[in-house]
């Protein structure tokens, strides 16, 4: 509902420039020839394109990183609708004779504009596809810290609380920015540890400390798996 007000007045004021182009064109010009219905084509393109522009990125900003991707695109069309405006001005008023010349200059600023529009779409999918790894990546790490505190707070594995600890501390402070594959055998290693805790059995200290240092060791690997994979990226 929102969003469609929004479109809504966006619309009245892309009309409203529309209107007013043209009440100054037809008051103002009085023999009125093939440039200057060029020159009136160009402004109103240049409008249409600003507005449908706005209206288009709202709609693309959903699925792309929203604010840097805002950023690019209305500035981009903010600067086409004013280039292309003064384009037209200046050939309508000083250059009449240059009809080609315009034309030429006005597709090389509309091919700019969408070159530039493009790499903005495309830097802001990479960027929104980047952010929702990291937040994967986040809940993941969370998800097992969170396994090893309830292990923690178990009164029953008091014995064993240094170890725990380790744990928690190496997956609390570990680089949670990428998901690696080490990841998996890490929580599969934690369901070992939480099974392992349960019950009173013979070699169940000797069990403990193995999977606490298989841990540990796993989260070392994923920290260098993650080092890896950024210098890749690189």
């Amino acid at each position: 509902m929102i969003r469609l007000g929004r479109n809504l007045v966006t619309a009245i004021i892309g009309g409203f420039m529309v209107a007013c182009t043209l009440l100054i064109f037809f008051v103002t010009v009085n023999d009125k020839t093939k440039m200057d219905w060029l020159g009136l084509a160009f402004i109103l393109f240049a409008e249409f394109i600003f507005i449908g522009g706005v209206v288009l990125v709202d709609k693309l900003a959903r699925s792309t990183f929203g604010i840097m991707f805002r950023s690019i695109a209305y500035t981009t069309l903010g600067s086409y609708f004013i280039t292309s405006s003064a384009i037209a001005i200046i050939f309508l008023t000083i250059l009449r004779d240059h009809m080609r010349l315009l034309i030429v200059l006005q597709f090389i600023v509309l091919a700019i504009t969408l070159i530039i529009f493009l790499v903005g779409l495309s830097s802001s999918n990479y960027m929104q596809g980047r952010n929702q790894s990291v937040l994967q990546s986040v809940s993941k790490i969370q998800t097992l810290t969170n396994q090893v505190t309830v292990l923690k707070s178990n009164v029953n594995n008091k014995k064993y609380a240094t170890q725990l600890e380790k744990i928690y501390e190496a997956l609390r402070y570990c680089d949670n920015s990428s998901i690696v594959t080490t990841d998996d055998v890490v929580s599969e290693k934690l369901l070992e540890l939480e099974k392992a805790l349960i019950g009173d059995y013979d070699e169940k200290d000797s069990n403990v400390n193995d999977l606490a240092e298989s841990i540990l060791l796993l989260v070392k690997k994923r920290s260098l798996e993650v080092n890896e994979l950024k210098a890749g990226e690189i």
